[in-house]
C-alpha cells in the first residue's frame, strides 16, 4: 500500500516519441550516376538508411547506492542481486508481472508466470540482509531504517492526487511521512522499514546459529503427527499448491527467537525453556529433527496477497479510507498514537466458588487450556538441519557464509511473515505489527542485530511498471508526462548521515530503480 504514494510520485523519464512511431511513405530515391556515351556500365545507387525507430522499454537496476547500479535479473529467483558494502551485506530480487523490459545478458524477458499465477500483485521487491557492525557505531534501531522513495528533485505534481495518495498510503500505514524540502535537497517518501513492508522474519547469521534460540511453529499445538526428518529450516515460506495455484502451503519451519544472551528473553527461557541455558553441546552430524507435520494449506481469500492473521501474515488491500482533507504541508511525520486505555475485569461475585466461566470450562465450551512448551520444541538452530547451498544452475554461493543458503531459487517459494523475534514465542498478524512500529518508542527500543538477517517482501497493485501506468479505484493515469529525468526509486537507508558526491546524504544500502528508456529497434 505504501507503493500506491510511491506510484503517485516517482515516474520515469520523458514521454514515448510520437514522431518515432510513423516512418515516410517515400522510398529512397537511388542516385544515378551521371553518364556518357562511352559510358557502358551504370554504378549502383547507394541505399540511405531507413529510419531509426524506438521504443521505451523498462529498465531494472539494483545497487548498494544510485550509482553503483547493475541491471536486475527480474523474475529469476535463481540470481538476486547481490549487494556486499562496508554497512549492508544482501541480496535483492524483483519481480514484475508480464516483464518485457531490459535483461542483463540480452536474453528474452521472463514473464514471471509461476510467481504471479492467482495474486493480483503487479511487482513486488524481496530483500534479506544485515546491517554490518562497524567499529564505533551503535547498532541501528528501528526508528533509523527506513524504506521508500527518494528522488532527485521536486516534481510538479498534481497537489491533488497527491493529499489522496498520502491520505491512503498513511491510512494503511500510519508511520508513511514526507520532506519535500529536505536538508540534502533529495525530496522523499519513507516510512520505517519494519512498519511499511509486507512481510517481515528474520532467521540468525550461520555463525550464530549455536546460540540462536529457535522455537518450533507448531509449539502448543496437539495431535500433529511425525514427519520425515530434513524439511526443518528456520527461514518461513511458503510454496505454491494446488490446481491452479488456488492455494499456497505453507512450509513447516522454527521460529527465529533471539539469541541466549538477549535481555528480552531471559524471562521466556527462565519460566519455559530453562534447558536452553544449560551448555550442551551440538550435534556435528546436524541431524534433522522429527517433529511435527506441516502447518497445512492456506486458502485464498477474497484478497489473494492476503493469508491467514492466524498466521500473521494478512495486509490489508482496500484502498477506502478517511475523508481527504485539503492541503498539504512540505512535511509530514505521523504523530505517535495515545496508548489505548484497556478495560478494567468485573470483579467475580464474592462467595461463587463455580462461576458460569467455569461451567464453560467443565463443559468444554470455555478457554483452551494453555498447552506447555515441550523441551523438544525449543532448541538452537545449530540442531536443525543446515539447508544445502542451491545446485540450480545460476545460483550463488558467494554470500552464503554472511546470509546462509539461498532459499528462494525455486519460482514456486516465497517468504511469509514471522515476527516472532519482536513479540517472543508469537507472531502477529502484519497489521498488528505495522501498529506496534507507529509507536517511537517501540521503535527506538527495537534494535537490528548485526548478526540477524531480516528478510522482507514488499509488493503491490497498483502500478504497471512496464507502461508506468498508474491504477486506484477511479483513478487511472499516466505518471510519464510528470518526470523526464529520473527514475523510480525505492531506497533501503538509515536517518544517519554521510558524505555522497560532496554533500551529506542518509546513508543508503541498497536501491532499486525502474526507469523507461529508449531502446532501438
Amino acid at each position: 500500500m505504501f507503493s500506491a504514494i510511491s506510484s503517485y510520485i516517482f515516474a520515469v523519464e520523458g514521454e514515448p516519441d510520437a514522431a518515432t512511431s510513423s516512418t515516410s511513405s517515400s522510398l529512397p530515391t537511388p542516385l544515378n550516376s551521371s553518364s556518357s556515351p562511352s559510358t557502358t556500365t551504370e554504378q549502383e545507387p547507394t541505399p540511405t538508411p531507413a529510419p531509426m525507430v524506438k521504443s521505451k522499454r523498462l529498465r531494472v537496476t539494483i545497487g548498494g547506492n544510485r550509482v553503483d547500479v547493475e541491471i536486475a535479473n527480474v523474475n529469476d529467483p535463481a540470481r538476486p542481486t547481490e549487494i556486499d558494502t562496508d554497512k549492508f551485506v544482501g541480496r535483492v530480487l524483483v519481480r514484475i508481472r508480464d516483464f518485457d523490459g531490459i535483461t542483463s545478458d540480452g536474453a528474452p524477458p521472463n514473464q514471471g508466470t509461476e510467481y504471479f499465477a492467482g495474486r493480483s500483485r503487479r511487482f513486488a521487491i524481496q530483500i534479506e540482509g544485515r546491517f554490518k557492525e562497524r567499529e564505533g557505531a551503535a547498532p541501528y534501531d528501528a526508528d533509523e531504517i527506513q524504506f521508500g522513495s527518494d528522488f532527485d528533485h521536486l516534481v510538479d505534481f498534481p497537489r491533488t492526487a497527491f493529499n489522496a495518495g498520502m491520505k491512503v498510503a498513511t491510512w494503511v500505514d500510519p508511520a508513511t511521512f514526507y520532506e519535500e524540502t529536505p536538508p540534502s535537497g533529495r525530496p522523499y517518501i519513507m516510512s520505517p522499514y519494519a512498519a511499511c513492508m509486507n512481510t517481515l522474519a528474520a532467521w540468525p547469521a550461520p555463525s550464530r546459529a549455536k546460540d540462536a534460540v529457535v522455537i518450533h511453529a507448531g509449539a502448543r499445538k496437539q495431535k500433529e503427527p511425525e514427519v520425515e526428518a530434513g524439511s526443518e529450516d528456520v527461514v518461513p515460506v511458503e510454496k505454491l499448491g494446488g490446481k491452479h495455484h488456488s492455494s499456497r502451503h505453507l512450509i513447516r519451519y522454527w521460529r527465529f527467537l533471539g539469541f541466549k544472551t538477549d535481555p528480552q528473553l531471559q524471562s521466556f527461557l527462565t519460566n519455559e525453556a530453562p534447558h536452553i541455558l544449560v551448555e550442551a553441546p551440538s550435534s556435528p552430524t546436524r541431524p534433522g529433527l522429527v517433529h511435527s507435520a506441516s502447518l497445512g494449506v492456506i486458502p485464498r481469500t477474497n484478497s489473494p496477497d492476503s493469508l491467514s492473521q492466524s498466521l500473521g501474515t494478512s495486509t490489508p488491500t482496500s484502498s477506502t479510507g478517511p475523508s481527504f482533507a485539503s492541503g498539504s504541508p512540505a512535511s509530514s511525520r505521523p504523530s505517535t498514537p495515545k496508548p489505548e486505555k484497556r478495560a478494567t475485569p468485573e470483579k467475580k461475585a464474592s462467595g461463587s466458588s463455580f462461576g458460569f466461566g467455569s461451567m464453560l470450562n467443565a463443559l468444554g465450551g470455555g478457554p483452551a487450556p494453555v498447552i506447555p512448551i515441550r523441551p523438544e520444541d525449543v532448541t538452537t538452530a545449530d540442531h536443525l538441519r543446515a539447508p544445502e547451498p542451491s545446485t540450480k544452475v545460476g545460483v550463488s554461493t558467494k554470500l552464503d557464509e554472511q546470509l546462509g543458503a539461498w532459499r528462494f531459487a525455486d519460482p514456486g517459494l516465497d517468504p511469509v511473515e514471522d515476527n516472532s523475534f519482536v513479540f517472543i514465542e508469537k507472531s502477529v498478524p502484519t497489521p498488528q505489527r505495522r501498529k506496534h512500529f507507529v509507536n517511537v518508542k517501540n521503535r527506538k527500543d527495537f534494535k537490528f542485530h548485526p548478526d540477524v538477517v531480516y528478510a522482507t517482501s514488499f509488493f503491490t497493485t497498483f502500478a504497471n511498471l512496464n507502461t508506468f501506468d498508474l491504477s486506484i479505484g477511479p483513478v487511472n493515469m499516466s505518471l510519464v508526462p510528470y518526470f523526464h529525468d529520473m527514475p523510480i526509486r525505492y531506497s533501503l537507508r538509515s536517518t544517519r548521515l554521510e558524505e555522497f558526491e560532496g554533500k551529506m546524504e542518509e546513508e543508503v544500502f541498497a536501491t532499486i530503480a525502474f526507469q523507461l528508456v529508449d531502446v532501438a529497434q
